[in-house]
């Protein structure tokens, strides 16, 4: 899949971090980006992508619907179980992000990060989808 062709859904609460991500993401080539402002706004874009998104980028605390619960939400459903989920988050317990492993995030990344790092697992995480 080339960079140009991925659609990617931005999930988070604050609007200066999913403007950063996305200005980020399109420095790397990527185009075809959506922002969702929590979980319940993602899901519903998620059910509704045509074509269906190929990646979620979510914060993992946000109000109505955490990036946790997102995440249970997709590998719950037969449709939307393979989707890339990288999980982005300032939560450093491990006990936490051993949570969101065993439910089967594809990558997460420790806020706060720069570029080449999202990018990077953005890539990786591309490659296995």
């Amino acid at each position: 899949m080339s960079q140009t062709s991925a659609k990617i859904l931005i999930v988070d609460d604050s609007l200066t971090t999913r403007k950063i991500i996305s200005h980020y993401l399109a420095d790397g080539g990527y185009t075809l980006i959506d922002e969702a402002c929590d979980g319940e706004q993602a899901w519903m874009r998620i059910q509704e992508a045509t074509p269906p998104y190929d990646m979620i980028i979510a914060d993992w605390h946000m109000p109505v619907l955490s990036g946790f619960e997102l995440l249970h939400k997709i590998r719950a459903s037969s449709k939307f179980k393979s989707l890339a989920v990288i999980m982005a988050t300032a939560e450093k317990n491990k006990e936490e992000i051993d949570k969101v492993l065993r439910l089967g995030v594809t990558d997460y990344l420790v806020k706060p990060y720069e570029a080449p790092a999202l990018l990077s697992a953005v890539q990786k995480a591309l490659g296995k989808s």
